[in-house]
């Protein structure tokens, strides 16, 4: 895996870095942020707060919809089987998959990136398959932007799957060759904890927007 490169972000209500669900004056989304992520750091209720967490910082447009365990049809091995995204970006009209998000607590796995990459060439082998049916050309490459969430410690990924890899699932053999996955994780010198500590969310939040832009960058590439 190789980091994510850079690139600029929009600013975030300063409040969303420095207020605590007890702030008073704040804006409703604000207000209702912290009180996912207060909801989050106490019981684990990673999903809810993932969800919002895309919307406020900007990856929600007026063309696209989030859900939570959405199920995506995967083939493997010569049969049809079915991946769970925690939560995913999809667009309303055509059905694609835009942006995928796997979080650790739901699963209580060790690591979320086997299932995220699963999800992705299950995305792949979906957004295709819509690309076809409307008489668009199959892509032979997609890069699928994704996130995992460990508690409140968010990774960024940009996974490129091809035809050679999906058909090497689709077959159930290795594929020839490698699939490069970039991540991004963030980190804070001399700060512990998640996202309920003010230094470490600012850092996170500037992370998110700034991986909307790269995201959008990437999904609208294939878009119908």
């Amino acid at each position: 895996m190789s980091n994510l490169p850079t690139t600029k972000s929009a600013r975030l209500e300063p409040a969303l870095a420095t207020a605590t669900v007890n702030t008073i004056g704040v804006s409703e989304q604000t207000h209702t942020f912290l009180q996912y992520l207060n909801v989050t750091t106490r019981e684990s209720k990673v999903d809810d707060f993932a969800h919002f967490a895309l919307t406020v910082c900007g990856f929600k447009e007026h063309d696209s919809l989030i859900h939570e365990r959405y199920w995506i049809s995967l083939w493997i091995c010569g049969e049809e089987k079915s991946a769970e995204a925690n939560v995913c970006m999809v667009d309303p009209d055509t059905k694609m998959i835009q942006v995928i998000e796997e979080n650790k607590a739901a699963r209580n796995i060790q690591s979320p990136e086997p299932q995220v990459i699963a999800e992705a060439i299950s995305a792949f082998q979906h957004n295709n398959h819509i690309r076809q049916s409307v008489g668009l050309p199959a892509l032979v490459q997609m890069t699928l932007p994704c996130i995992t969430m460990a508690g409140t410690h968010p990774a960024f990924y940009l996974i490129p799957v091809t035809n050679v890899l999906s058909n090497a699932v689709l077959d159930g053999t290795y594929p020839l060759s490698r699939a490069r996955v970039r991540r991004c994780r963030c980190e804070v010198v001399g700060v512990n904890g998640g996202m309920e500590n003010p230094a470490y969310k600012t850092r996170v939040l500037q992370y998110y927007v700034a991986f909307r832009v790269l995201a959008k960058s990437y999904w609208e590439m294939f878009s119908v």
